[in-house]
């Protein structure tokens, strides 16, 4: 799976005071199994108490993986930005 602890995947800034991370995360394509792992991977990040935004990155026009975005961020208490990348 794609899940890593590198650090260079997260981009950290201080806000305020306050260490915030934003984490992106692009995918071309989420079958079950690995969507209930990602889902199991936000869980274990909400339960570490620290400032985190997730920036959900899709293909232009894709507004299904967009809309599987938006069903993450309605089941965790994690804030997401969303980002429409031009197609490669």
């Amino acid at each position: 799976f794609f899940f890593s602890s590198r650090r260079r995947h997260t981009r950290c800034a201080d806000v305020t005071g306050v260490q915030t991370c934003a984490l992106p995360i692009y995918l071309d394509y989420l079958n079950i199994s690995s969507s209930k792992k990602l889902l199991y991977f936000f869980y274990l990040l909400n339960g570490l108490d620290i400032p985190l935004s997730v920036e959900w990155l899709f293909e232009e026009g894709d507004e299904d993986m967009k809309e599987v975005g938006r069903d993450y961020e309605y089941m965790i208490n994690i804030p997401f930005s969303f980002v429409e990348k031009k197609k490669i």
